[in-house]
């Protein structure tokens, strides 16, 4: 028997009070913002409750300023309602922490590129989807409740979903519950969900309810169960579409068909999963470049480009190819130290190899320098680096070979001076034969 954990709880969206601009296609919201400020432009950021009830056309955009530094706040239930648009920076999510009895909800509207930590309590998820609404490159914790939920026509696209609480709770949880006849597919597209106490993604449809198909796709369930899936009694169909995804032995009740195509079931490797860092290793053979490229996004989770490699990865986390390190040339004999420059992300660790051997290690800054043994002419001096946030590791760079450094100017040669040889003499009346050097009588003039 499936378990299935969900309290149904009937949600009360409160009404904001507060006056919106007369119409805005953008406003803006920081984290020092307040309710006295007109939201219309970055240097009139209000606070997130006023920017979202500026907003109430398709289009409109709220953007949550001040990159991953910035917390906010809410005192309030967000709702995002239908085609419009709360927006962080991508590559540079900012933090909403939750608290109480709220929630974020995309109700036709879409939610993307930020960070939500939940501790709220009495609601069904810390964030939900339905309507057509869709949450894209977010990351969501709770320890309280399940962190993720989802109902028909909903999608979740480059998003991890953590429960790290120890109650049997679901990380992302999908049902149908009210309604009759065909509802409209929910997808999930390149998702991690992991839950350190319950089922990593659950799916269920309760009676009375219609026919309803679930696909997931690229999708990481991790959990003491992983995939769970079942069906109220009385309760119309219920299809799980399985592509391209990461779990093992799902738990499918009675009436519950679950199709599987590409299904991988060694269980990923995470950067640090205790602490909710869902980046990938290079070693996570089930799900490094195991992915369908069918409908995947521009970018994972962080903002980065996918797919890098074979194909696209399993998951939220694209792994980066980290970037050769450059080593400033030319490299001298005799020199006791090796400099050069890494443009991938910041503390970035670069390690130095002479003649193959490793002879230090240095993080970049983007500028390195690492000491070495003195070098001898002809040695071959490379390097490769690690990125702390991928944990991915470069190739080698190509070898640069140590060379003897320019020679020092050296002085003039000194020519000592050659004295004039010495003319001999000849006794009188002998004289000096120029030609044979010898002394010769005097020819006497003919009168």
């Amino acid at each position: 028997m499936v378990r299935v954990c969900w309290v149904l709880l009937a949600m009360v969206v409160a009404g904001l009070a507060l006056a919106a601009p007369a119409s805005a296609a953008d406003t803006y919201a920081s984290p020092t913002g307040t309710a006295s400020e007109n939201c219309d432009s970055p240097a009139t950021a209000c606070n997130i409750e006023k920017a979202l009830n500026a907003i109430t056309t398709a289009g409109d955009v709220v953007h949550l300023l001040g990159g991953s530094s910035a917390v906010y706040n809410p005192t309030t239930f967000i709702s995002v309602g239908a085609g419009v648009t709360l927006a962080g920076t991508a590559g540079d999510r900012p933090l909403i922490d939750m608290t109480g009895t709220n929630a974020i909800t995309a109700e036709g509207g879409t939610v993307k590129d930020v960070r939500i930590d939940s501790a709220a309590t009495g609601v069904i998820g810390a964030v939900e989807v339905n309507s057509g609404g869709t949450f894209d490159r977010v990351s969501v914790q709770s320890s309280t409740i399940t962190p993720c939920f989802a109902q028909p026509n909903a999608t979740y696209r480059d998003t991890s979903c953590w429960y790290s609480g120890t109650s049997f709770r679901a990380a992302l949880g999908v049902q149908r519950n009210v309604g009759t006849g065909t509802a409209s597919p929910t997808n999930l597209q390149n998702v991690t969900a992991v839950s350190n106490a319950g089922v990593g993604l659950e799916i269920a449809i309760a009676n009375p309810s219609g026919d309803f198909t679930v696909n997931a796709s690229n999708v990481i369930a991790d959990g003491v169960e992983d995939l769970a899936a079942a069906r109220g009694s009385g309760a119309g169909t219920l299809t799980v579409n399985a592509d391209h995804s990461n779990y093992s032995a799902p738990s499918i009740g009675t009436g519950v068909t679950l199709n599987e195509t590409a299904i991988q079931s060694t269980p990923p490797v995470f950067l640090d999963a205790a602490t909710g860092n869902f980046h990938q290793l290079a070693s996570s053979a089930g799900t490094i470049d195991q992915g369908s490229a069918t409908g995947i996004g521009a970018f994972d989770f962080d903002g980065q480009a996918r797919s890098v490699g074979a194909g696209p990865d399993i998951g939220a986390d694209e792994i980066r190819e980290t970037a050769v390190p450059i080593i400033y040339t030319p490299v001298y004999a005799g020199s006791t130290s090796i400099s050069g420059m890494e443009i991938d992300v910041p503390s970035t660790q670069v390690e130095v190899f002479v003649n193959g051997s490793p002879v230090g290690t240095t993080t970049a800054t983007p500028g390195w320098t690492v000491g070495v043994p003195a070098l001898i002419e002809g040695q071959s001096v490379t390097g490769r680096a690690t990125a702390p946030v991928a944990a991915t590791t470069s190739p080698l760079s190509a070898p640069v070979i140590v060379t003897l450094g320019p020679m020092a100017s050296a002085p003039p040669p000194v020519v000592n001076s050659i004295p004039a040889p010495t003319r001999k003499k000849c006794k009188k009346p002998k004289k000096l034969n120029k030609r044979t050097g010898k002394c010769v009588k005097k020819k006497k003039k003919k009168k």
